[in-house]
């Protein structure tokens, strides 16, 4: 699998951040501007399989790389997935129960606070709500979630 993800992901990562940027023609509105702003820790970002934290926090969008950012949560969840498993295997249910119900619970409690408040959410709040969108941290934990059950309880 990684064979045939990362080659491809680090070619896109060196034609937006090392090709395009040299031709005159191909630049989007504001992408030098993108480049300039936070052009090492975004490129930095990218190369550890991170854009989805470059969309959620620094909202710099490179507009041909910007589509790796579902690659970065997949490599994510490949990541903390077998570590989860790891580390709290006898306790998964409870724990992947606390994850969806945490991260389910989360943007309804910055939505109700914002709406009762009558105030725009805080810099904070927005960009976690952000992120828990882009990771899809919830839908990765019900189908974890869904997967342990039928596992557990396959005859």
């Amino acid at each position: 699998r990684i064979l045939r993800i990362w080659p491809l992901y680090y070619i896109i990562l060196l034609i937006g951040f090392g090709l395009f940027p040299l031709l005159e023609f191909a630049h989007a509105p504001g992408y030098v501007i993108c480049l300039e702003q936070d052009g090492i820790g975004t490129l930095l970002l990218y190369i550890f399989m991170l854009p989805h934290v470059v969309f959620a926090y620094i909202n710099n969008e490179i507009v041909v790389v910007s589509v790796l950012w579902s690659i970065g949560v997949e490599e994510t969840f490949y990541l903390f997935w077998p570590i989860l498993l790891a580390l709290f295997r006898r306790h998964l249910l409870p724990i992947l129960g606390v994850l969806v119900f945490f991260a389910l619970l989360i943007p309804v409690v910055g939505y109700i606070l914002c709406h009762f408040s009558g105030s725009p959410p805080s810099h904070i709040a927005a960009k976690t709500q952000g992120f828990l969108h882009i990771i899809t941290l919830y839908a990765m934990a019900i189908g974890a979630l869904a997967a342990y059950i039928v596992y557990e309880h396959a005859t």
